[in-house]
């Protein structure tokens, strides 16, 4: 039997789709989290369906891989896209799962303003992917992606002032730095892997520009 190297009908850019329509989805519950508009247990609930959802498409994008021979990028470029939208929604699951354990009374202001500056970073990735499929210029929505992730580092440096300022001599407190430290640890960490997921995506293009 003749062994066919043609490509399968396999739409590799319809499945990157998919996976930033996850992304964007589990960004957009977390916002709704912090702002109080879903509790801890339905928003960790809805993040945790999506992740499993990424992680069906990242299974069906390495086998696809597998079995076909031609693709219409590199192989490791459609490997790296698609395991870098699975780190980012992995992280958001991360914070909602720690809100949710922590039982904390209240979400700061600064991680409400990170969540939705995340949640922006994702909407921008569906926009690089679109420009991925067709190979055109995207230096306006990458200029956005590096310039929000640079705003992110500074509010977390901000914030990390602020958790440590003055004396803490009451258990209570450390406990409270200790939780929030770790929160925008996770928030930041979500933030820059997002902006490495954007500039994956811009070296492709250019490479294949």
């Amino acid at each position: 039997m003749p062994i066919n190297f043609l490509p399968k009908n396999v739409k590799f850019f319809e499945l990157f789709k998919d996976e930033s329509e996850m992304l964007e989805k589990a960004a957009s519950s977390l916002v709704n989290l912090f702002e109080g508009k879903n509790d801890a247990e339905q928003a960790c609930g809805e993040i945790n369906e999506l992740e499993d959802k990424c992680h069906q498409i990242v299974r069906t994008i390495n086998h696809e891989l597998y079995r076909n021979f031609l693709t219409p990028l590199d192989r490791e470029d459609i490997h790296a896209i698609s395991r870098r939208h699975y780190d980012v929604i992995h992280l958001i699951k991360a914070i909602s799962i720690r809100i949710g354990l922590l039982n904390l009374p209240s979400v700061t202001s600064t991680a409400k303003e990170l969540s939705k500056m995340l949640n922006v970073m994702v909407k921008e990735i569906k926009t690089l992917i679109d420009g991925l499929e067709k190979i055109k210029d995207m230096d306006n929505t990458i200029g956005k992606i590096e310039d929000m992730r640079k705003q992110g580092s500074t509010l977390v440096r901000i914030a990390y002032a602020e958790l440590y300022e003055g004396p803490k001599e009451n258990p209570a407190d450390i406990l409270y730095i200790l939780q929030w430290t770790q929160i925008y640890d996770l928030i930041l960490n979500a933030i820059e892997k997002t902006e490495n997921l954007a500039t994956v995506i811009e070296g492709i293009i250019l490479k294949n520009g």
